[in-house]
């Protein structure tokens, strides 16, 4: 729903956007680093009470296809690979933990242990606005919508006993970049950001600032 709203909203403001300079296909590939943003809520794969960890940088890559209408606007839909994102923790069961207060009730000597890790992929659509101050060298900001599905993998154990199980869950995210380009190569940044409260599955993060490199290479 989110982001067929973002794909609508792209779409209406390329059609209100002035037209200047010849329209042109181009490939876009991009890669670079993401630093997740883990969710702060006690008690989701981690209880403060107790040592935990977080994993939050992993290989960040985009690949998709855009459509220049000008010189100064551009739509781009894309495949983009976020990573993962991991928590080291020891914890003791909800009962045994009260979350508000960020203590632990009873069995807190002897709390068993949990490596959670969640890889998070999904597409995006986004409208640029690029600005030509320079022969070459074009600064731009970019807006726009993506749906993200993520595979959260959960190890734990506890004196003899273990298991794992997965959780799946979408996450629906705005996003909001910049950057600047020379020729084709281009150096961004990206935040995105997660909203709502549906089939999410209980992410680590649901926030990601994403630097990385790109190439927008036309196709004719």
């Amino acid at each position: 729903m989110v982001f067929g709203r973002m794909i609508l909203l792209s779409l209406v403001l390329l059609v209100g956007a002035p037209s200047a300079g010849l329209a042109e296909l181009f490939l876009d590939l991009g890669g670079g680093a993401t630093v997740f943003i883990p969710k702060d809520q006690d008690g989701t794969w981690y209880q403060e009470a107790f040592s935990h960890s977080f994993d939050t940088h992993d290989m960040g890559l985009r690949a998709g296809l855009g459509w220049r209408f000008n010189d100064h606007w551009r739509m781009t839909a894309s495949y983009v690979r976020l990573g993962s994102v991991e928590v080291i923790s020891d914890f003791v069961s909800d009962f045994d933990y009260d979350a508000p207060s960020h203590q632990c009730r009873q069995q807190c000597d002897d709390p068993a242990h949990l490596i959670a890790r969640d890889r998070v992929q999904g597409l995006e659509a986004s409208v640029t606005r690029t600005w030509r101050p320079w022969a070459h060298v074009s600064p731009f900001l970019r807006v726009g919508g993506a749906l993200m599905w993520h595979a959260l993998t959960v190890q734990w154990w506890e004196d003899d006993q273990s298991g794992s199980f997965q959780v799946r869950g979408q996450i629906p995210m705005v996003l909001l970049g910049g950057g600047v380009c020379y020729r084709w190569l281009c150096a961004e940044a990206t935040y995105y950001h997660g909203i709502g409260s549906g089939d999410m599955g209980f992410p680590i993060a649901t926030r990601a600032v994403v630097p990385m490199l790109s190439l927008k290479m036309p196709l004719w």
